[in-house]
């Protein structure tokens, strides 16, 4: 069991004070808490009680009053689910039921208090109390005071703040700098909510940036992210359905017409959302999916249609190419997360074009470089052949 002294410095650390500002907070010198902390001499009893509140803990957990802790926080989680299931229950049809937050927090943040170094709990009554002052601050649903509004932002900022820097668990760190976000947010505090952002993981830091995008009104942000969301998910869709044509094309001529439906399909779908800045992926899919429509095509013998491909993976190519010039030229000034994944390592790195020319060849001789046309010549000897192979050395 850690002594008084341990017990104290640990306290002053997860409410970030210092020893000097603890010792200014309490009335006291910086030498008196430094002799606390080194359990060389004990506060007085009347001291004991302020000190527990400027930590923000209950007083039996300063002192460490041992306690049956799993017990009392299951039923503290116990009444924060009752809470949500009385409220859901009796919520009406298009009524905003904002109250459950505020309640959970109350009844929890003693909890708490008693148990600061459990940090599931914390978690809980740090992720109510965020949407409590999101409702309260941003959206005025509640009418506080602004000592109210600051007290109710301090503690709660402590809170997931002592989450974020002293819990081991991933997962509940990136959730505590979620909600950490949120409060910054809804304070009006955007130039932090958006450092809090840089530091989460990339499909976290796409919802922490469309709430601060929201709550500070700007709608074309909004926007932007919205159709990344859609890009992504379609470009997942994209894959599965290309995963799909695969297992038919594999299957031979009794598959082969399901493939071909299936992979125009997918070309389909990727013009249609080409315009988007994320089209280097969506690309990618377009040339995987028209070198399996040209194969099939190949293996029916449908010659003219082959090279059709060939000459629509031309013009991909040259999107690509032409995205990639100007990443290198330093002339894109797309936005994190307004842009690829991918796309990052090519600011960071310019793109070697050469080797990019020399896979799209390749990628086109793989097509058709084994087949022979119905004259029995080599496919590439077509002269539509050569006119895409000029205009591939063209392209830069």
């Amino acid at each position: 069991m850690l002594s008084f002294g341990e017990r104290l410095k640990n306290f002053r650390k997860m409410a970030g004070l210092t020893q000097a500002e603890l010792a200014e907070k309490q009335g006291v010198s910086v030498q008196t808490v430094s002799r606390w902390e080194n359990d060389v001499g004990m506060p007085d009893i009347i001291q004991i009680v302020p000190l527990s509140k400027i930590l923000g803990i209950n007083l039996e957990a300063l002192l460490g009053v041992v306690t049956n802790e799993m017990e009392e926080i299951d039923e503290a989680f116990s009444i924060a689910n009752n809470i949500i299931r009385k409220n859901v229950n009796n919520q009406k049809l298009g009524e905003r039921n904002c109250d459950r937050y505020k309640e959970i927090y109350e009844t929890l943040r003693e909890t708490v208090r008693r148990f600061p170094y459990n940090y599931e709990i914390a978690l809980r009554c740090g992720s109510a109390g965020a949407r409590y002052y999101d409702d309260a601050v941003w959206r005025g649903f509640f009418d506080l005071t602004e000592k109210e509004k600051n007290d109710l932002f301090r503690e709660l900022e402590k809170m997931l703040e002592n989450i974020v820097n002293n819990d081991e668990d991933l997962e509940r760190k990136v959730k505590a700098k979620k909600h950490l976000i949120r409060l910054y947010s809804a304070q009006g505090d955007y130039e932090q909510a958006e450092k809090e952002a840089e530091l989460l993981p990339f499909e976290q830091k796409l919802d922490a940036r469309y709430l601060i995008a929201h709550r500070s009104s700007n709608y074309d942000k909004m926007q932007e992210i919205l159709r990344y969301n859609l890009s992504e998910k379609t470009l997942d869709y994209l894959w599965i359905m290309y995963n799909t044509g695969s297992s038919y094309s594999i299957n031979g001529a009794l598959g082969r017409p399901a493939s071909i439906a299936i992979w125009k399909k997918i070309i389909d779908i990727c013009r249609l959302v080409n315009d988007t800045m994320w089209g280097d992926e969506i690309n990618a899919v377009e040339i995987a999916t028209l070198i399996r429509l040209a194969k099939d095509y190949l293996r029916d013998g449908e010659y003219d249609k082959t090279i059709d491909c060939g000459e629509e993976l031309i013009n991909v190519f040259e999107r690509n190419i032409n995205f990639y010039k100007t990443l290198n030229n330093g002339s894109c000034s797309m936005e994190d997360p307004i842009y690829t994944k991918r796309s990052k390592d090519y600011i960071a790195n310019k793109v070697d074009l050469q080797w990019i020319i020399s896979s799209y060849r390749s990628m086109l001789c793989d097509c058709w470089n084994d087949f022979e046309d119905k004259t029995g010549n080599p496919v590439v000897t077509n002269p539509r052949w050569k006119d895409i192979e000029k205009k591939l050395n063209d392209i830069l």
